[in-house]
């Protein structure tokens, strides 16, 4: 059984990978034909996959037709304690997702990069070293693409986004290089506590052996705590020097990296495209990475010196009649929304127009109210459970926002008011699902509404 085939195409390779395998496949969705129809119509081709969609049944997880379900594979968003799931277990039907599946059964190298922010970006940076290098990598994972794709396809290294959904299904083994980039109070909806959260996070190295590597954030406290979790060789990475252990770090605007006392120049800082101090890190996770695996320092600077970043991710989407229109969808807590506004105002001291706000993961948004008004930011709020606690805290920060439930009728107001020099910035600070079916519809629709100025 699928249990969440999902909109964004992990789970639609995962069914594909599995129903050449399976006599049979029993997908079960919440949501619709309708709103599934584009994984739907990549899986036409399969005669052996039943539908339940719409909703979940309860003999689906325990007896269907007689006989009981041998396995259930579940999407990351499908929460651990859901009420299906303990039937299921009741009924000792094994319970997995595919990234369990693929570490269970890969041969080649597996390098998994977790954490609250910069995944995406320093698994795109990774891949992008390892190919100019020659290896045979991949990226999956988180990304929007199930490893189980590339399981039997004769590729030799496997570099995976990994969210912490993902980790809590983790059962056997865990990567073999294992990257934590930062950890920040996130998700707090789906865990009891934060404390919760970060003991998901460290299954990552929990599930490590002896002879494997973790390379953590030394600048980020939650991480240099978790170093004493590695059951390998441990790396730092950090924006500051740091003395006697192995790993990279910056010293007079230059990367550095230490291998058993020996201190070598990787790159300078003003080589670097992307901006920000969050990038930095991410350049820094890469770096380590890819010169533990081997990696020639000639490789790691020609890509990092034309990396120009990720779309989503802290993208300069258009600059029309001098305002620079940036998509930071994914910035999806404070922290990484604080990042965006503290970047922006660090190149421009014109207005910075932002547009947050959605849906609620019972985050503490004190610190980013702070920086709006420390740094004279206008927001401008999108309808969301968390927009209403937004809203009514504003006040007492002396702070004045709208709020709206049209996204075009909010980017419009915006456009009447900006000049040249000016920055809009979309960086919410929260989840996305109600005015979007995603995060990554969230920053598609603002896209399209910035090439459409004229």
């Amino acid at each position: 059984m699928i249990m969440g085939l999902g909109v964004l195409g992990g789970g639609s390779e995962a069914t594909k990978f599995l129903a050449r395998e399976a006599e049979e496949i029993l997908v079960t969705d919440l949501r619709s034909k309708k709103e599934l129809s584009e994984p739907l119509k990549s899986l036409k081709r399969f005669k052996n996959i039943k539908y339940i969609l719409g909703r979940h049944r309860i003999s689906d997880f325990s007896v269907r037709g007689g006989k009981k379900v041998d396995l259930i594979v579940k999407n990351p968003a499908v929460p651990k304690d859901s009420f299906y799931l303990k039937i299921a277990r009741q009924k000792k039907i094994k319970v997995t997702n595919d990234l369990a599946i693929f570490l269970d059964n890969f041969k080649g190298l597996t390098v998994g990069i977790t954490g609250t922010k910069g995944k995406s970006t320093t698994t795109h940076l990774i891949n992008a070293i390892f190919k100019k290098a020659g290896r045979k990598s991949f990226m999956a994972g988180n990304v929007g693409i199930s490893p189980l794709r590339y399981l039997r396809s004769g590729f030799s290294c496997g570099i995976l986004e990994i969210s912490s959904w993902q980790l809590e299904d983790l059962e056997n083994k865990s990567v073999n290089i294992a990257v934590i980039t930062n950890i920040f109070p996130d998700h707090l909806n789906r865990y009891r506590n934060f404390q919760d959260y970060i003991k998901v996070k460290s299954l990552i190295l929990l599930k490590q052996t002896s002879s494997d590597i973790a390379i953590l954030n030394r600048d980020n406290k939650i991480t240099k705590k978790l170093g004493e979790l590695a059951r390998g060789r441990r790396y730092w990475f950090s924006s500051s020097y740091f003395k006697g252990e192995n790993g990279c770090f910056v010293k007079n605007k230059v990367i550095f990296y230490r291998h058993n006392g020996k201190e070598n120049k990787v790159i300078s800082l003003k080589d670097i495209k992307i901006l920000g101090q969050h990038n930095l890190e991410n350049i820094l996770a890469a770096t380590t990475v890819s010169l533990v695996e081997g990696i020639k320092k000639k490789d790691i600077k020609g890509v990092i010196k034309n990396f120009s970043g990720v779309p989503d991710r802290f993208e300069l989407t258009r600059t029309w009649h001098g305002v620079k229109f940036i998509n930071d969808t994914t910035a999806t807590t404070p922290e990484a929304s604080i990042n965006a506004i503290k970047v922006c105002r660090s190149f421009s001291h014109k207005n910075i127009f932002l547009i947050a706000g959605g849906a609620d993961k019972n985050l503490n948004y004190d610190s980013w109210m702070k920086t709006i008004k420390k740094y004279y930011i206008k927001p401008f709020l999108l309808k969301g459970a968390v927009t209403k606690k937004i809203y009514k805290s504003f006040g007492k920060y002396g702070i004045k926002a709208d709020i709206f439930d049209n996204f075009e009728v909010c980017f419009n107001q915006i456009i009447g008011s900006t000049k040249s020099g000016d920055i809009v910035l979309l960086s919410p600070a929260a989840a996305s699902f109600g005015m979007f079916k995603n995060e990554f519809d969230r920053g598609r629709q603002f896209t399209q509404l910035v090439k459409l100025l004229k």
